[in-house]
């Protein structure tokens, strides 16, 4: 959103949670600037919330089992 903003990459971001380290401040004019800062990423070991893994707060390379998923994501898929 900020990049978008500023027209040009200003800020690092990524498809993945965690990228966002520290704030980054980010002057939008002389009075007002935007802070780019680290969201909240949940842990949550095993499958017991399919909802923290389909918006995307695990990084895809810890999920043990991602067939596990599958029908969370033909059911939202469905949906619309």
């Amino acid at each position: 959103m900020i990049n978008s903003l500023k027209s040009k990459a200003v800020c690092k971001s990524a498809p993945n949670p965690g990228e966002t380290r520290v704030w980054q401040y980010v002057h939008l004019t002389k009075r007002i600037y935007l802070i780019d800062c680290p969201g909240v990423v949940y842990v949550n070991e095993g499958k017991d919330d399919v909802n923290v893994v389909l918006k995307g707060c695990i990084k895809t390379e810890r999920i043990e089992d991602p067939t596990y998923y599958i029908d969370a994501i033909l059911a939202k898929c469905l949906k619309s």
